[in-house]
């Protein structure tokens, strides 16, 4: 279901408005609330399905994010990229599903310390194949060289929340969706609830 997150963001602040005029309610902290909260439902929802055995990520959560400037490392010569955006982070690396040029075919995914592994193997060359490995905020490829290296590397990623706008469409399903802003709701609803008790005297009343 097609919707962004300052649509979200908007029911939310409309509901807390409409149940207490007199709240004070920044935009943008709803919307970092909405954000925690979207991380928070899709890890849940992952575990879920883990737990049935089955995991199928969610294709239209996925978005691609092209033109990531390679660079090389001045002491291992090695091609790297800077990770495009923050993401929810999943088990088992699937929070980014591709990376490779636009065009051409995906690299593959490799172990942290591949070339070291197997660097007398010759599964180390990957029959010819680029690999890559993350490592901190870096993506670093294997067997990329001058001469085979592209000119444009894609990244595909699970909401790249640096890279989405709060007005980007974003296809999130209407369960999902629910969750969330019930979530942010209670959440704020719940603060209001706590009476303020501006005399420092032990008493709660």
């Amino acid at each position: 279901m097609l919707t962004s997150l300052s649509k979200i963001s908007e029911q939310i602040l409309l509901r807390l408005n409409k149940d207490d005029d007199d709240k004070n309610l920044d935009e943008r902290e709803i919307a970092l609330a909405v954000h925690q909260s979207l991380a928070t439902v899709l890890l849940a929802r992952y575990y879920e399905n883990k737990q049935k055995d089955s995991y199928d990520s969610d294709g239209s959560l996925y978005y691609p994010i092209h033109e990531n400037e390679l660079k090389k490392d001045s002491v291992t010569d090695a091609y790297y990229i800077k990770t495009p955006s923050t993401t929810i982070t999943l088990p088992f690396g699937i929070d980014i599903s591709r990376v490779g040029s636009p065009k051409g075919r995906g690299y593959i995914e490799v172990p942290m310390g591949f070339s070291d592994l197997y660097d007398d193997f010759e599964s180390s060359e990957l029959e010819s194949n680029i690999g890559y490995y993350r490592e901190g905020t870096k993506i670093y490829f294997v067997n990329m060289t001058e001469a085979n290296k592209p000119c444009d590397i894609s990244v595909t990623m699970v909401l790249p929340i640096d890279k989405l706008d709060e007005d980007s469409e974003i296809n999130i399903p209407a369960d999902m969706q629910d969750i969330i802003i019930e979530t942010v709701i209670i959440k704020y609803s719940k603060s209001a609830e706590i009476p303020n008790d501006e005399l420092n005297d032990s008493n709660d009343e």
